[in-house]
């Protein structure tokens, strides 16, 4: 079992391109902001009379609002209005990532990683540690140990390594 190497058909690299590549074509075609690419992609496929509707991926604006309304009164408790509680995680995400006025919310984020339990049951990592165990998918070891060189990577970057 120690032995198990995931084998991933393509580089994440090229999964993370081809995916932002189909998003921005998606919300070119059908640049409603209320929808995601996966709806996007649902309403587009009309087009395929024998296709079948996939209803996680086709919601009423009630009920996504519903659900952002839920995961923001869950996150931001409190009696003040939806903008203001998107206003607080955008502080909380400036006092996470000091000195970072130069970087976009998707590098802040992506700066401090996510480290959060899932409702799946997988746990985050921290994005550098993560970072490390991908780069070191390519190498022929077992998974302990690819786990044990990017906890010492991690170590050392936190110690103020280069």
């Amino acid at each position: 079992m120690n032995d198990f190497q995931p084998v991933f058909d393509e580089p994440f690299e090229s999964v993370s391109e081809e995916l932002e590549r189909l998003s921005i074509k998606l919300r070119d075609l059908l640049p409603d902001p209320s929808i995601g690419p996966e709806e996007r992609l649902e309403r587009l496929s009309r087009v395929v009379r024998r296709s079948v509707m996939t209803s996680a991926h086709h919601l009423t604006a009630r009920t996504k609002l519903r659900r952002i309304r839920a995961r923001l009164d869950e996150l931001v408790p409190g009696e003040i209005s939806y903008e203001a509680k998107i206003n607080a995680l955008l502080d909380e995400l400036d006092r996470q990532v000091p000195n970072g006025e130069d970087l976009t919310i998707f590098q802040k984020l992506e700066l401090i990683g996510d480290a959060r339990l899932s409702d799946d049951g997988r746990f985050g990592l921290p994005h550098t540690l993560l970072n490390c165990i991908r780069g070191l998918y390519q190498e022929p070891i077992s998974i302990a140990e690819k786990i044990e060189r990017a906890v010492k990577e991690l170590t050392r970057l936190r110690a103020g390594g280069e």
